[in-house]
């Protein structure tokens, strides 16, 4: 019994606090999620927002049973300002240059990706097979399986 008790209290210790950072969604801001999804098998990528590093050295590996891997993006727009929070556990703050782009580097590519609002938040970037990316951007959240 108080090996439950003690594997609880290491549970919520290690939970990251984020409430000094003021990231939260007012009515006039926008969030886009970021996946990374199917056929991944222990890729490492470096993926950046506005050039601005997120992801660094990420080790990507699709779970075989719904197609996600474990590192994902959110990024928070607001009118001045945009947040983004990562599977990393880093949370910046950037001013707003009139946009989002995304760059991916993998396998000795770097691949951009113009992210339009009026397409969706919903962003879901998969492996293909001969090693191609897919970008897809969506206005409902896809079901993965």
């Amino acid at each position: 019994m108080a090996f439950k008790n003690y594997s609880l209290f290491l549970g919520i210790y290690f939970i990251p606090n984020y409430s000094d950072t003021n990231v939260s969604a007012s009515k006039d801001s926008f969030c886009y999620e970021i996946r990374f999804g199917d056929n991944f098998s222990n890729d490492t990528i470096d993926f950046f927002i506005n050039d601005v590093i997120v992801l660094k050295k990420a080790v990507l590996k699709s779970n075989m049973s719904y197609g996600l891997t474990t590192s994902w993006v959110n990024i928070i727009q607001d009118e001045k300002s945009f947040f983004v929070v990562s599977s990393q556990n880093q949370i910046k703050k950037y001013i707003d240059t009139g946009g989002v782009r995304l760059k991916l580097a993998f396998n000795k590519k770097i691949l951009y990706f113009n992210v339009d609002r009026g397409k969706g938040r919903f962003i879901t970037i998969s492996k293909g097979f001969d090693d191609d990316i897919v970008f897809a951007q969506n206005q409902k959240q896809p079901i993965y399986d």
